[in-house]
Parts: C-alpha cells; structure tokens; sequence
C-alpha cells in the first residue's frame, strides 16, 4: 500500500442509498478498498451526521431518490455549500438526472457494476 493509499483509507466515505441489499453491496465494496464506510438509508441522517462530524469526510455517495425531506442532489448541494472540498458521487437511474447537477458532483448512472463504482470512488477521492 503506499503513502497516499494509506491517508485516503483514513478518511470516512458516507454512502446514501434506501435499498438495503444495495447498500450493503456499496458499502462492501468500498471497505475492500480499505476505507472507513459509514452508512446511511436517508439523505437527512446523512447531514446531520455531516454537520456534527468530528472526522474527516473524503467522500459522499448517495442515491438521488432517498425517503425523507431531502433527496441526494439536495444534499449534494447544502454539503457543497458548507464543505466544498468533500467530493460527492450521485447514483440514479433516472437518465436525464445528471443534467441539474453542479459540476462538484460526479455522476454514476444506474444500474452500474460494482468495479464502475470503486473506479468512480478512487477516482473521486
């Protein structure tokens, strides 16, 4: 592993997704990648444990269409706004979804492969 490899898998990844065998999946993926994983079903619990974090976030991945107030590009957004430096990747099967987006967030399409979604967190992070 190098030096950079071992900072990286020091910092939290955040992973916003409703669907519990797909979230599972996304968040066993990214722990083979030696990262730090904290898990989420709804884009509200994923900010208020963003805004009252003590650790550093290095990236944030959620599904666009999460229950509760607010969806994931809304969250995208009011994180970018408070932490512009943590990078964010959207995941939707929605086709036309990527084009409201900022140019701060990366966009997966659904259905993707789980090497399409390590390729998309290293490459964020």
């Amino acid at each position: 592993m190098t030096q950079d490899s071992m900072m990286a898998s020091k910092k939290i990844i955040v992973v916003v997704e409703d669907d519990d065998l797909l979230r599972s999946l996304m968040v066993d993926a990214i722990r083979e990648l030696n990262f730090e994983v904290v898990e989420f079903a709804t884009a509200d619990d994923a900010l208020i444990y963003a805004m009252g974090a003590s650790v550093d976030i290095g990236l944030v991945v959620a599904d666009l269409t999460v229950p509760g107030q607010l969806d994931g590009a809304e969250l995208a957004e009011m994180l970018a706004g408070r932490y512009p430096h943590i990078p964010f990747i959207l995941t939707t099967g929605y086709i036309d979804a990527h084009r409201k987006l900022s140019s701060q967030i990366h966009f997966l399409p659904k259905p993707w492969a789980l090497v399409q979604l390590t390729g998309a967190v290293l490459k964020a992070i």
